[in-house]
């Protein structure tokens, strides 16, 4: 567990970040090595490699181990709304089967309606698929379920620039740096600038950030 919990601080650290990713699939690997039955952690090993899958070098090896992770993780808890996280993940981040993972969502969100997890990866997903109405509603309620953490911050703060609806944007962009002042937080305010057409605005952003990191 002591490694689990190692493992789910570098990945949040900065979930978007290979050598984070990498650092957090050691820790994962090693909790399920010492427990073989902890689906939980099983689940997020597989997340981590589907992450890092998307954010760094896709290959064929990488995804084999994801789809295994997550079919440890479904063969261990087949009914918990976790393991339809990890496949939505796995669908979504290696097999870019964006309907597929929604689809996996919709399973999880009928066993855990107010899991803020869910609500904020149903929001990600209606987003790719164009769904940004859904996307915004799904933002919101992942938000007021869970307003201590980064990523139901992060994916209001995406969902809004796309809409552009930007001064909305930039409170929910201030709000993630302020809960993670990290690479990833800062990347999302400064896209809010940028999409403003506010390039001075960005480069204030990266020098005032770049100095409390």
């Amino acid at each position: 567990y002591d490694a689990f919990l190692r493992a789910e601080a570098l990945y949040w650290s900065n979930p978007s970040a290979p050598t984070q990713l990498r650092r957090a699939i050691a820790e994962y690997e090693r909790s399920v090595t010492l427990d073989s039955t902890f689906a939980l952690a099983w689940a997020r090993l597989s997340r981590a490699r589907s992450m890092l899958y998307s954010n760094g070098v896709p290959t064929p090896e990488l995804a084999r181990l994801a789809r295994e992770a997550a079919d440890r993780a479904v063969r261990l808890a087949p009914t918990a709304e976790f393991t339809h996280l990890v496949l939505s993940s796995y669908y979504r981040g290696v097999e870019n089967n964006p309907a597929r993972g929604l689809a996996e969502l919709e399973i999880a969100r009928a066993s855990a309606p107010n899991d803020p997890e869910v609500h904020s990866k149903l929001a990600s997903t209606y987003a790719s698929l164009g769904r940004f109405d859904d996307a915004l509603s799904s933002a919101r309620l992942a938000q007021q379920l869970d307003p201590q953490s980064i990523g139901p911050a992060s994916n209001l703060q995406s969902v809004l620039v796309r809409l552009r609806r930007y001064p909305e944007a930039r409170a929910a962009a201030d709000r993630e740096l302020a809960l993670a002042p990290n690479i990833s937080s800062l990347e999302d305010r400064m896209m809010v600038s940028l999409a403003e057409g506010d390039l001075a605005g960005a480069r204030r952003i990266l020098d005032d950030g770049g100095s409390r990191m």
